[in-house]
Formats: C-alpha cells, structure tokens, sequence
C-alpha cells in the first residue's frame, strides 16, 4: 500500500486508522488499543476487537491523544518488543504523560482538611507483545478472548516506565543510578495517591539496590 506524503490537506499526525469503525466500540469498553499497523487493525476487527486503531505511519502525538481522550478513559499501547530500547518511544510516552489533560480532585489530609490534588483525566496502559509477533498473529494464535486476556494485564504506565528507565541504568555505576531517579521523580510526584508512589518509590530503591 503506498504511504501518502504529508500535505496541507492530510496531516498524518492528526489521523488514526480506523478510528471511524471503532469509536462506537472505544465508548462502548471505555478503553482504545492503540497498534502500529494497519493490516492489524483490520484483523483485530474482523475477530471482534471493535476497539483497536492505527497511527498513521507516526509516532503518538498530542492530537492523537486529545482525541482518543474524549471518547474513553482508558489507553492500551500495544508496543513491539524491540520498542523497549526506542528512545522514540520513551518520548512518545513522556509526551503522552504531558498531554492528557488532569482534573482536581477533592482529597483529605490526614488532618481532616480539603485539599486539592491533580490526577490524569486516561488511564495510559502499555501491552508488551510476544517477540516477533504483532497484533495480527496473536489474534490468529489466540483469538480474541487470549487478545482481550492480554489487553487486560496491560502494565500501568508508571511500571513501564520504572521497568525501562531500571533496565539501562549500571547498577555498579552510582552516577547511572542518580539520572534513573532523577528522570523517575517528576512521575512518581505526580502520582496522587500516596500507596501508590510510595510503593513505586520502593520497587525504584529496590531494583536500584538504594
């Protein structure tokens, strides 16, 4: 199939495949699946994953996102293996951080006061695909009940991150071990809930051996 240029009149970063059949289906399970093929939306359809789209030949961008926001709460990415290692990637994920929207959530302090605490509009999720294998072939392997089955266990995006920024660090290397925090802190902040950051900011001090 040709790859169409980018024009005036079709801006790719602004389109996703097959968003037209699976809006319906996106409200439906408030959840997207976002693949990187369009053979594999196709597939994922014709097997009863009314919920799977395609970005155009690009990475996610911030329209993407906006888009996708307003029709569900909840964001898969199925990400190839070798995705892991992308730096592309990794940006695309800290983009997607920045630009789904936050709303203020009344909380209370343990003192009984009201405060208001920010919390992100989606629930961004990562599905790490078996290696060598896009959505297409999973679907045939597995239908679409072992489809739905991974889609489900798809890691929060926190952990992805820790996973990714862990995994190239030097653990014998302290100034290594300082930049993973470092690029780690401004996520684990913004995580409202204290459990939660507070039990990412173990895992980080236990894979970093701090």
């Amino acid at each position: 199939y040709l790859n169409s240029p980018q024009t005036l009149l079709f801006d790719k970063s602004a389109v996703l495949f097959g968003l037209d059949r699976a809006a319906k289906g996106i409200r439906s399970r408030n959840e997207a699946v976002i693949v990187e093929g369009y053979m594999d939306v196709l597939a994922c359809h014709q097997y009863g994953a009314d919920n799977v789209i395609a970005t155009m030949g690009t990475a996610l961008t911030e329209s993407h996102l906006l888009q996708i926001s307003k029709l569900a709460e909840r964001i898969v990415l199925a990400l190839d293996p070798d995705a892991a290692g992308d730096q592309a990637t990794l940006r695309g994920l800290h983009l997607a951080r920045q630009t789904i929207g936050r709303r203020k959530v009344p909380t209370l302090t343990a003192r009984g006061a009201v405060q208001h605490e920010e919390r992100l509009l989606v629930d961004l999720r990562i599905l790490s695909l078996p290696a060598g294998k896009d959505p297409d072939e999973v679907m045939r392997e597995e239908g679409v009940a072992g489809w739905n089955a991974r889609v489900s266990q798809a890691q929060p995006l926190v952990e992805y991150l820790l996973n990714l920024v862990v995994g190239k660090a030097d653990l014998n290397d302290p100034r290594s071990k300082s930049a993973a925090v470092q690029e780690m802190k401004p996520i684990l902040l913004e995580l409202a809930d204290d459990i939660e950051r507070h039990d990412y900011v173990q895992r980080l001090a236990r894979r970093l051996r701090l």
